[in-house]
């Protein structure tokens, strides 16, 4: 078999039928799908049942709650694939998407492939907000650099998976950066990250004020893991959680011009003030629980090249 692509899950039903109705369309044929259950207790499991019925390359797997990162490996550990894919429960994937990843490694000594994104305009104040953030990280180039690549759109070779250890089990439920570090540890081993932009999914998520702050404190948290585990990428910066009102400045200079409303700045300001403060709060929730508070003083420089 040539791909194998793995979806964690966790409560999320609804999204999760989509996401999997638009993997079953896909335009290429040699595959499995492996939806790896995080311990839902919603009806996911009956739902999955039923789709099984007609559709016999579709997986289903099932643990306690132990995060995305452990499902990923389960599912890489199960899998029958040369080429692992992993996307999100609420992904959807264009019909060429699959075929795109998979042809992504027929040149040599590719590690990793980071797919594109189309973009999904939202509603409301907040989505507001954050469909600027999204449009100045395309403008800026972000989603082309692998040190962005996430796991919602993410391709590796099996064998170069467990060369590099998978997801680490470190990074736990509540502990974002675990697609970075994986990322990071194939580019060590001298591999080639490159980006696809047309393997695109639309990331469906629905944004309200705590689910971005909860987003925001993850990535603290996670930046604290990623820089314990990888002492070569700490920079020291002890005074950088008192520069941080300047940089939520920054960030709403470079989201307002994307509204052509400039009266929303402060607004947008505040936001960035509070996501940051946030993503400071995991930080230091995440070094004491690490027992390492020194790593607050520092920053994690999670760069990697991408090699076309």
């Amino acid at each position: 078999m040539k791909a194998s692509v793995i979806v964690p899950t966790h409560n999320r039903e609804k999204s999760l039928k989509e996401c999997i109705l638009a993997l079953l369309n896909q335009s290429f044929d040699d595959y499995e799908i492996i939806i790896v259950d995080d311990g839902s207790s919603d009806g996911t499991p009956q739902m999955i049942k039923g789709l099984q019925k007609e559709h016999k390359n579709l997986r289903y797997l099932r643990q306690k709650n132990m995060g995305p990162g452990i499902a990923r490996n389960n599912g890489v550990k199960n899998a029958r694939g040369k080429i692992v894919v992993f996307t999100d429960d609420d992904c959807i994937a264009e019909r060429t998407w699959l075929k795109e990843m998979v042809d992504s490694f027929k040149k040599e000594n590719i590690g990793v492939v980071g797919g594109g994104y189309i973009f999904h305009e939202e509603k409301g104040l907040i989505g507001l907000w954050q469909s600027c953030n999204v449009k100045r990280g395309i403008s800026e180039g972000r989603l082309k650099d692998p040190s962005f690549f996430e796991s919602n759109n993410l391709a590796m070779l099996k064998k170069v998976f467990l060369e590099v250890g998978g997801f680490n089990p470190l990074f736990g439920p509540k502990d974002g950066s675990e697609d970075f570090n994986l990322n990071y540890q194939t580019f060590k081993k001298g591999y080639k990250l490159v980006f696809n932009e047309n393997a695109k999914v639309k990331h469906l998520h629905k944004m309200n004020l705590g689910g971005v702050l909860k987003q925001n404190y993850i990535a603290g948290r996670g930046d604290i893991v990623f820089m314990f585990v990888n002492r070569e990428k700490r920079i020291f910066r002890p005074y950088y959680f008192l520069v941080f009102p300047a940089v939520a400045f920054k960030k709403a200079l470079g989201q307002i011009k994307y509204t052509g409303k400039k009266y929303l700045f402060p607004l947008f300001y505040f936001l960035d003030f509070l996501g940051l403060f946030y993503h400071q709060l995991g930080r230091f929730v995440r070094c004491i629980t690490i027992k390492k508070p020194n790593l607050f003083f520092y920053v994690a420089d999670k760069s990697v090249k991408r090699q076309i």
